[in-house]
């Protein structure tokens, strides 16, 4: 019993191990722009022995090779395998962006401003979704130019702050 059990545990070291290099590998490959080459590595990581960290950077390869659906997935997966990564909500929100699916992205970005209050970036998303739904957004970049995003600021200054405008919510 206790060298099928030892049997077991050197098995799924060696699946871990492999699973890690291959991931690494896909990652060096993401880093330089080789989407497609990448998704391969973690792929064939994800076979060896399910791993957050590739499912995560497939899921932002498929992002950057606008396949949104793929991405949402992927992200999907991370979330259920941690449903406190704010930055998975953030990523999955944005993929959801640009399939505009407007209140799926509003949900998730509540999400990860849930978990990153003072996540600057959050604020301005938000803002964003918000304005493709016609609610008011201006608080958020407010908040978001507050917590020191830049982008937030100048959205604020040029949506919200303008006497004329019609979109100052």
């Amino acid at each position: 019993m206790l060298k099928i059990l030892l049997i077991i545990i050197t098995t799924l070291s060696l699946q871990t191990k492999k699973s890690n290099e291959l991931c690494k590998t896909g990652l060096t490959l993401k880093l330089q722009g080789k989407y497609t080459l990448a998704i391969e590595k973690f792929d064939h990581s994800i076979k060896h022995k399910e791993n957050i960290d590739s499912y995560f950077f497939r899921a932002n390869c498929y992002f950057k090779l606008h396949e949104f659906e793929k991405a949402v997935n992927d992200f999907t997966k991370v979330i259920e395998m941690d449903s406190l990564s704010s930055t998975s909500y953030y990523n999955r929100a944005n993929a959801y962006i640009y399939s505009e699916k407007y209140e799926l992205a509003l949900v998730d970005i509540e999400k990860a401003i849930l978990l990153e209050p003072n996540g600057a970036d959050l604020y301005n998303n938000r803002a964003v979704i918000k304005g493709k739904l016609s609610l008011p957004y201006c608080d958020d970049y407010k908040k978001s130019c507050t917590l020191g995003d830049n982008l937030g600021c100048k959205n604020y200054n040029v949506l919200c702050k303008s006497k004329n405008s019609n979109n100052n919510y």
